[in-house]
């Protein structure tokens, strides 16, 4: 009996050891925004999804990790969920992933239980940003927060999140990880003003040792065009995968 749970707790181990989060726009991270880690493990990942309302919208990403696993290059299908204040809820993306990001993880540090590290990169919507994280390992969950801010040029905008990988009482992670991110951007010409406000919550879990399946739902703010607004938020649903190490990794 306990080779058997010895064996289940190495199987879980692996499994939530698999698939590298990726946001919707590409980079590794948490629902939509960027963290301060890397993925870890798998040399490629990607992602397969859409969302669940009366028009379905596809989403895309495909990744690969450079440089010792520093440097990541992502593509996706979408470059923005919303167009400014004036637009509000106006999707932009394409039928396949050729939205380009770059993702430098800067430094990565440990000490214990705890672990730190920091981050840059190029992608959409937020155009140039930076990244800081940390996180630290307890008996029920290893909890991570990130922050950071971004900048297209004509607009700057803060991001953040909490991400919650699962545990067992004797600090075995479980194949379960909860998600809660968001952010807030306006236009440089008007810094008073917000553009952008959204927040996002998701879960997921393993489907074996290299893919995941991610359930999100997105509430953005009310805008004046309420012809384009989603008032009652987006769902979303993924499938995402990770190949080419020994063992993947989720974004830790």
């Amino acid at each position: 009996m306990k080779r058997f749970a010895s064996r289940i707790a190495s199987l879980l181990v692996i499994a939530a050891s698999v698939g590298a989060q990726s946001t919707v726009y590409g980079p590794s991270g948490l629902n939509f925004v960027p963290s301060a880690f890397g993925g870890e493990g798998g040399e490629w990942s990607g992602s397969v999804g859409g969302s669940t309302d009366d028009s379905p919208l596809p989403f895309l990403t495909a990744q690969t990790r450079i440089l010792e696993d520093q440097v990541e290059i992502s593509l996706s299908n979408t470059w923005r969920l919303v167009e400014g204040d004036s637009v509000g809820w106006n999707p932009g993306s394409l039928p396949v992933p050729l939205v380009p990001s770059v993702k430098w993880v800067i430094d990565r540090q440990a000490d214990g239980r705890m672990a730190w590290g920091y981050s840059a990169g190029v992608s959409m919507p937020l155009g140039a940003w930076v990244a800081a994280g940390w996180s630290i390992r307890l008996p029920l969950a290893t909890p991570q927060v990130h922050a950071g801010l971004g900048t297209p040029l004509n607009s700057i905008g803060a991001f953040g999140g909490l991400a919650f990988d699962l545990c067992d009482l004797e600090g075995v992670p479980l194949p379960v990880r909860v998600v809660v991110d968001g952010g807030l951007s306006g236009s440089t010409g008007t810094l008073g003003r917000s553009e952008e406000g959204f927040w996002s919550a998701g879960v997921s879990t393993t489907l074996g040792r290299n893919l995941s399946f991610q359930a999100v739902h997105r509430r953005d703010r009310s805008y004046a065009v309420t012809a384009r607004n989603r008032s009652g938020g987006i769902s979303l649903l993924r499938i995402l995968w990770n190949f080419g190490g020994a063992q993947g990794g989720v974004a830790r």
